[in-house]
Order: structure tokens, then C-alpha cells, then sequence
């Protein structure tokens, strides 16, 4: 039996969350414009939801044209993969450490950095540091800058009371291990306040504009991961609330990118946006199904539509095996085009055209509003399109 899926989302600096669901598409899109003359058919029931995601930044105008000579990218992105999106897919680089609360957030002064071993020969382009990833701690009470560092073989451990994060740059892997009843204890005595913001662990990246591309531009669009999930614990009273969750969750966000002075009913808002899920693992259900809701209800929310998709096909319809590493690989392009059409349909994209959406930024972590311990591996992790001639 298909069960509702419930996403948790925060939207920059401001917690958020989605308001009622939205009715379900016709069963084939119409052609929203010439650009993106797209058809898709859709069985799925959308329900009542919550999601939780945060973007260091969110670029949003077009880029200038520029008659300098054509960019070598493997060169300048050293750290990247052929064809891939992402940069430094291993953690080469480490991360820059977010400060806890959203309302207040920064990058700490002290960084995921390998007690220095961190690889610095290489840095982001458009920003004065030597990362490409930022790491999100949103609402701690025990906040990672303090955690102590340890180093086992080529594997690099940080750990507070609350948080373990292991890194092996070697092996591209990536563990994390968060315990929320612990951080609820402290924060509030027992458990969360169901009004309060809840515990992350996320990692973040924005593209370096070279690499910002049009999913119209592309003839497939794969996202790539080794998950295991290796502990997801309750440990309230009693049985949890249909609130209370884990949730391990990967995240696009794509905008509607024209020049600031066009007109809105000709081409759609300029910075028009949407969050685009690929799920993993939800503790209140077997499996994941599509989800489509507003990120709306709370001061501060994005306003845009959230489209997650069904997890069946890469993640099977049981429930997640603990310690069992799903190998990952969906092209989520024809996926993409289906959100992009009920957005436009839905009013969430107005007016906007399949050539003018870009995509900026993804995410991947944990998000607990229940008294959870979790933890999971990640590896192998890619992001890449091929571009169409």
C-alpha cells in the first residue's frame, strides 16, 4: 500500500514549511510554450507534507556574456569529475561549518579542514576560500566548531556530544551520525517543542556559475550515490507522533533565470524557483511516494513548490534495510520536465519557459524533528548530464 510522505523544509535564514496539498495534474500535461513543448502522464496522489533545506546562496539573475577565450573547466575544477556537476565530489576540500541558527548563520571561523590537511592547492573561483562544500548544523545546542578532531588511518573524525562526522577524502566516503533526543534534552528538557525548528545535519553546495547549465540543454540528468543507513533509533516514550520522523533527504533547486526587465507574462518572474527531491529514507514509512506541496505557512518561507519524487524505483517498495548500501543511479531528467510542466500549471512557475530554468544547488542530510539517532554512509557521489549537441 502506498504511504504519504512528509518533507520538512527551511528556506534561507528562515524556517518554513508546506502548506496544504495540491491537487493532482491531468493525466497529460499540455504544452506549456514552443521552448518546452514537454508531455508527461502522472498516476501519483500528492499529500499534506513538510520539508526542510537551506542554500548558502541563490543566484538567480543571468549571467553576462563575456568575449573572453572559452574556459578550460577540467583545468580550473580541478577537483571535479569529467561531465559532472558537482565539485569535489571526495571532500578534497572539507567544509565550511555553518553557525547553528539559521537567523543568525555564518561560516565559523574554524573550518572542516583536516586539522589542515585539507586540500587548499585548489579553491572556489567566485569566493575567497578554499571549499566547495558548506556544512549545516541549523538549531544545535552544541555547536560542531568545538567538536575534537581525531585522525584513524586516512579516515578524519570529528566529535561533539551530540554529532560524529567521519570523512576519508581517499574513498570519497562520508559518515554522519546525529542524536536529536540528545540535543532536545538539552534545548528543551525532553522533547521538541512541536512549534520549535528542528535538528540537521546536511551538506550543501552551490555551483560555480561555469557549471549553472539548463536542464534544456541536457539529454539525461544523473544523480549518483552509495547510501547506507547504518542506525535510525527512536528514543522517546511511547511510539512517535506521525511528526516526529528521520529523514534522509537529497535536494535540487532549479530558477527561472531572464533579464530583471522582462515581462513577467511573457517569460516568468525572474528568480522564480523550485526544490526538486530525491528522498532516501522517511522512518514513518516502507518507502517514499511522490510528494508535491508549496514551501509556504511560516514567515520567511520560500514561496516555491516542492517536488519530490517516489523512491520505489531506486530504493525498492520495503522498508529500508539497515547497514545495506543502495546503490543509487536515476536519471531524474523526464522527472525534472513533469515538475517543471505542474509548476507552471499549478501557478508555482507562472509563465515560465523550460529554457530559462537553471540548475544552482543541491543538498543531502539528515533531518530529525523527532527524538531520533541515526546515522549513514555516503559515497561515490556524482551529479552529471550530457549535454546535447
Amino acid at each position: 500500500m502506498k504511504k504519504p510522505f512528509g518533507l520538512l523544509m527551511l528556506s534561507v535564514l528562515a524556517l518554513s514549511a508546506c502548506g496544504t496539498p495540491v491537487e493532482e495534474p491531468s493525466s497529460s500535461a499540455e504544452e506549456t510554450s514552443e521552448e518546452s513543448s514537454l508531455t508527461t502522464e502522472s498516476e501519483e496522489e500528492s499529500t499534506p507534507s513538510s520539508s526542510e533545506s537551506i542554500s548558502e546562496e541563490e543566484s538567480s539573475s543571468v549571467e553576462e556574456t563575456s568575449s573572453e577565450e572559452p574556459v578550460n573547466l577540467k583545468e580550473k575544477y580541478k577537483l571535479r569529475r569529467e561531465d559532472s556537476l558537482l565539485s569535489d565530489s571526495s571532500f578534497k576540500n572539507g567544509f565550511g561549518l555553518f553557525s547553528p541558527e539559521t537567523t543568525t548563520a555564518h561560516v565559523e571561523d574554524r573550518l572542516i579542514d583536516y586539522n589542515g590537511e585539507a586540500e587548499t592547492d585548489f579553491y572556489n573561483p567566485e569566493a575567497d576560500h578554499s571549499y566547495y562544500w558548506t556544512m549545516c548544523q541549523w538549531w544545535t545546542p552544541y555547536n560542531f566548531v568545538n567538536a575534537t578532531y581525531s585522525k584513524n588511518g586516512d579516515t578524519h573524525i570529528y566529535e561533539n556530544e551530540s554529532r560524529r562526522l567521519e570523512v576519508n577524502p581517499n574513498e570519497g566516503s562520508l559518515h554522519m551520525e546525529l542524536n536529536a533526543d540528545m540535543e532536545y534534552e538539552e534545548k528543551f528538557g525532553g522533547p521538541r517543542d512541536p512549534a520549535a525548528s528542528w535538528s540537521h545535519f546536511l551538506i550543501q553546495q552551490n555551483f560555480p556559475s561555469e557549471l549553472v547549465k539548463s536542464p534544456s540543454t541536457f539529454e539525461d540528468l544523473y544523480v549518483e550515490m552509495d547510501v547506507t543507513i547504518e542506525e535510525s533509533t527512536y528514543l522517546g516514550e511511547g511510539e512517535p507522533t506521525g511528526a516526529e520522523c528521520a529523514q534522509l533527504l537529497f535536494y535540487f533547486c532549479l530558477f527561472n533565470r531572464v533579464p530583471a526587465d522582462s515581462n513577467p507574462e511573457e517569460v516568468g518572474m525572474n528568480g522564480t524557483g523550485m526544490w526538486f527531491g530525491v528522498p532516501i529514507y522517511d522512518s514513518r514509512y516502507d518507502y517514499v511516494d511522490r510528494y508535491i506541496g508549496g514551501d509556504t505557512g511560516f514567515v520567511g518561507s520560500t514561496n516555491r513548490m516542492i517536488y519530490s519524487i517516489a523512491s520505489q524505483s531506486y530504493m525498492g517498495r520495503g522498508p529500508v534495510e539497515m547497514n545495506h548500501t543502495y546503490k543509487i543511479r536515476i536519471d531524474v531528467l523526464d522527472l525534472l520536465k513533469e515538475a517543471f510542466i505542474y509548476g507552471v500549471k499549478n501557478d508555482y512557475l507562472p509563465n515560465c519557459l523550460w529554457n530559462n530554468l537553471y540548475l544552482t544547488y543541491m543538498n543531502f542530510g539528515w533531518e530529525l524533528p523527532g527524538q531520533y539517532k541515526v546515522s549513514s554512509t555516503l559515497s561515490n557521489l556524482d551529479i552529471h548530464a550530457t549535454i546535447l549537441e
